[in-house]
């Protein structure tokens, strides 16, 4: 399920990723090409820093998150997660 976060954010999926029915992906997320988000993921971009602002997740191509894996971006954080990990 794609949602957005509280300050409108959307998250930005390639056509080609999968993302299992079950995950939930929130706020500011980059999801490139041939990514894998398994089973009840959660990845979720939806906090600010001091100065409120925030930074994206960044799940780069050919890319396998495994199901139950939880991703969270505290205090507006950037998260990058390199290709083909």
């Amino acid at each position: 399920m794609l949602r957005k976060n509280p300050s409108g954010d959307m998250p930005r999926v390639s056509e080609t990723a999968f993302i299992d029915p079950t995950a939930i992906i929130c706020g500011k997320v980059i999801i490139e090409d041939n990514v894998f988000i398994g089973p009840y993921a959660v990845i979720r971009a939806d906090e600010v820093n001091e100065q409120g602002e925030m930074e994206a997740i960044h799940i780069k191509r050919d890319t396998n998150i495994q199901d139950g894996v939880v991703i969270h971006s505290k205090a507006g954080a950037a998260v990058t997660i390199g290709e083909r990990s």
